[in-house]
Parts: structure tokens; sequence; C-alpha cells
């Protein structure tokens, strides 16, 4: 997991990466009311999945990438990240 975290100017379209976040890759979902996006990239060596996901929150984006064997695991990291209290 790689987590980077942007205050100030920055906006989610300025920050995401443009290769990744394709029309054709790119997925939106919301979770707790947060609108993410979150797109795969097919070119992980060690792992079967790798997931870009970026959203804003309170003026912070956030940019979460995710490589692991388990296709859900950047939801489960979302879901962890979102909802901590």
């Amino acid at each position: 997991i790689l987590l980077h975290c942007m205050f100030g100017d920055t906006t989610v379209d300025d920050w995401k990466v443009s290769m990744v976040f394709t029309k054709n890759a790119t997925e939106t979902i919301t979770v707790s009311g947060i609108e993410v996006q979150i797109a795969r990239l097919d070119l992980s060596l060690q792992y079967e999945y790798w997931y870009y996901a970026i959203f804003e929150y309170d003026d912070v984006v956030y940019d979460i990438r995710v490589q692991s064997n388990n296709s859900e695991y950047v939801y489960d990291v979302l879901d962890t990240l979102i909802n901590a209290e």
C-alpha cells in the first residue's frame, strides 16, 4: 500500500495519473458518501492486482496504490481508511 496525501490547492484532476485513469479503466464508487475513482494497472510483476484509487475529502486529495493477489483488497483498504475514527 502506498498512500499520498496532498494538501492545499491540488485537485484530484491535478494529481491523478492520466495513463492509469483512462476512460475505459476508471470505475467510480461511493464509500461512506465519498466519491472514489479506481483504476487497475496491468503491470504488476509481483502481484496479480495493482489498483490506483483517488478521492478528495476535507480539501485533502488522497492517492492510494494497492498491490495484492486479492482483487477485493483495494476496497478493504478504502473502507478502512475512509471509515477510520
